[in-house]
């Protein structure tokens, strides 16, 4: 328990969940269906995996896939010191992860060395980056991240990795969730939605 708690507050310090947005986890034969409503722009993103569970880590949504926890993190791009407004998405993206990486490298206490490519994913811009841990790295070494712009905010997906695995899996896992991402300008009906699932149990 207490390793699992260090785990959590070892990740993502500054990303929040949306405050007006709203959360929800829906539960599907693969795994679960994440959903965020927000005024601006709401998404789907599907969890999945042979075991997946759900969790919470500092307030944001997480999952264990398959033995890798995975949390979805936020960011305002209006929090980043500098104007976004008619800038390219990796373009915000390239100032958040300087950013969020300047914030991290205070709580371990170095400048953290960071490696980052951009990728399209589904057809979306997307910022691959991880860096290796200099101090809090008893079972996790490194930390993976994807990020995306959704909205007025950027989307993330973080995951801390275990020593002697290999970043590949992490990275791979985290852009096969990003590929699912469904965007809408209204929020979905989550009803709707569970019922569609629901309707598949009892066929099955």
């Amino acid at each position: 328990m207490l390793k699992r708690t260090l785990l959590l507050i070892s990740l993502i310090f500054l990303f929040t969940a949306a405050a007006t947005a709203q959360q929800f986890s829906i539960k599907t034969d693969y795994g679960f269906l994440f959903v965020q409503n927000d005024p601006v722009r709401s998404f789907t993103i599907e969890i999945r995996g042979k075991s997946v569970k759900a969790e919470t880590a500092s307030e944001n949504p997480a999952f264990t896939i398959d033995g890798v926890l995975v949390q979805i993190v936020f960011a305002d791009t209006k929090d980043f010191g500098t104007p976004v407004k008619g800038l390219s998405d990796e373009k915000i993206l390239d100032i958040h992860r300087k950013w969020e990486t300047d914030y991290l490298s205070g709580p371990f206490e170095a400048q953290l060395k960071v490696t980052s490519e951009f990728k399209t994913v589904a057809g979306r811009s997307t910022n691959i980056w991880s860096f290796t841990r200099p101090k809090y790295n008893e079972e996790f070494d490194r930390d993976c991240f994807i990020t995306a712009v959704v909205g007025s905010h950027v989307m993330g997906l973080s995951s801390p990795v275990t020593k002697g695995e290999k970043l590949d899996r992490y990275t791979n896992l985290l852009t096969e969730i990003v590929s699912t991402m469904r965007l809408s300008d209204k929020p979905f009906d989550i009803d709707e939605l569970a019922s569609k699932f629901r309707a598949k149990r009892q066929v099955g």
